[in-house]
């Protein structure tokens, strides 16, 4: 019996997905509340937003209440029949799994679907609410977590395996891989590249253009979760290329991190052998200051939340930095477009507003003055969210840049022929962490060896 839900700030059921014993329990719980008729009653059809908001409405006013006036919120519930409820937050919308596996398994689960839906959708979580394509592809990555969960060891820790290889191997898969990246480089579009390899759920090989984002660890993890996904697909829903835009997090060294959007093409070259190109897109800079903007959003509105005004200065300048390093980015931004052109004014002006609520509240100690603060923050975060979607989450090029990786992908497939039975048996049988009950020895052993990438 597994369900998560996610509710937004004001409490708005953006997704849900249940599996058929729970949509029945609901299903019979809505009935028990008297919030259906005996003949509307079905457990195979899903439920309406409606009646679930109505379910869960007293738990998430309980939960809010704990955050916000206690800051202690509840982080697991249990119920009777090994019922378990498990909470967690991000932004100031509010995650919820419903299962009957025990607490901290749950727990992984839910922080693996955060983590899928930030990939997905950056910090402008509400697009899952009215994008059946995102919601789909997220509930279709949850599923594929919890089935490798279950065989894949390699999931059950959170790495990666590093296929070994001979050399004559590797220096064919590289060559390939780099062929790759210097026919994309010619698109003015992308300059900022990596090409790499998965055989199954491995990691082979890696190749990067030199002004290309180090990707972490965990971008790794999920670019693999994202291969075993396409290559789970039955015949008649799988294509040879899958694309779409996704937020990595970079690494923390270098100048931006946390929120990289990426074109990301997946292509099945052979059973099991994946080619992923990865493709810097967007204003890479923007969309780092933009997630900064959210979260000292998010900061600033708990505090006031909770009445907690000294701390309110503090988190108001850490805003004002980053509302200026985004502008200072937006200076930069060429779009010709006259959409655009008005979000950024729309921001401008907005902000401005916004900077002198807060100036004059500073100034006179005003109490009242939050009300027109708190009256003014809904239009400024629609301007934000406006900016990242046109700006960050967008991509003109996308469709257009298809019949390039098509071609790249016909190339690499012909220059891998040769090695193409070797990698397939290793996708098949190889030495993998589930081929014994390991010990921590040769855990070590293995991470001196870089026979795993762990996040």
């Amino acid at each position: 019996m597994e369900g998560i839900l996610v509710f937004d700030q004001t409490n708005d059921l953006i997704y849900h997905n249940f599996n058929e014993a729970m949509r029945e329990k609901m299903s019979k719980q809505a009935y028990d509340l008297g919030l259906l008729d005996e003949e509307s009653v079905c457990p195979t059809q899903e439920l309406n937003s409606n009646v679930l908001i109505q379910i869960f409405s007293p738990l998430l006013a309980s939960q809010r209440i704990m955050m916000c006036q206690f800051d202690n919120a509840y982080t697991a519930i249990q119920m009777e029949n090994n019922l378990n409820v498990v909470f967690d937050e991000f932004l100031g919308y509010i995650f919820l799994e419903i299962s009957t596996k025990e607490v901290d398994l749950v727990k992984r689960e839910l922080g693996a679907f955060i983590a899928f839906i930030k990939y997905i959708c950056g910090p402008n979580i509400f697009t899952i609410k009215n994008d059946t394509t995102k919601a789909e592809h997220l509930t279709e990555l949850i599923l594929t977590y919890r089935e490798l969960y279950a065989i894949n060891q390699g999931v059950l820790m959170e790495a990666i395996e590093q296929l070994l290889v001979n050399v004559d191997v590797k220096s064919t898969v590289v060559n390939a891989l780099q062929a790759a990246t210097d026919r994309l480089k010619q698109d003015p579009h992308s300059q900022r590249s990596h090409s790499l390899l998965f055989v199954g759920s491995k990691f082979l090989a890696r190749y990067s253009t030199r002004q290309a984002q180090e990707l972490a660890a965990v971008d790794m993890f999920f670019l693999s979760m994202l291969c075993q996904m396409y290559n789970r697909r039955s015949t008649a829903h799988r294509q040879r290329i899958e694309s779409r835009i996704v937020f990595l997090q970079g690494s923390v060294h270098q100048s931006y991190a946390g929120c990289v959007p990426h074109i990301v093409h997946v292509v099945q070259l052979f059973e099991h052998v994946s080619l992923v190109l990865v493709i810097e897109h967007a204003h890479t800079a923007l969309a780092s200051h933009l997630y900064d903007v959210y979260f000292a959003l998010h900061k600033l509105q708990n505090l006031q939340s909770q009445f907690d005004l000294d701390n309110l200065r503090g988190a108001f300048d850490a805003l004002e930095t980053y509302a200026k390093h985004t502008q200072d980015a937006l200076r930069k931004v060429k779009a010709h477009n006259a959409e655009v052109d008005e979000c950024i004014r729309t921001f401008g002006v907005r902000w401005d507003t916004l900077r002198k609520k807060y100036a004059d509240y500073f100034k006179a100690s005003d109490n009242a003055l939050i009300v027109k603060i708190e009256s003014n923050m809904p239009m400024f975060v629609e301007s934000v969210k406006e900016l990242f979607r046109l700006l960050c989450a967008s991509c003109a090029t996308l469709e257009h840049g298809l019949q390039r990786v098509s071609d790249i992908a016909d190339v690499a497939e012909a220059s891998l022929k040769e090695v193409f039975v070797f990698l397939h048996a290793k996708s098949q049988k190889n030495f993998t962490m589930g081929s014994y009950p390991f010990q921590i020895q040769k855990l070590r052993c293995w991470q001196m060896y870089c026979r795993i990438i762990f996040p």
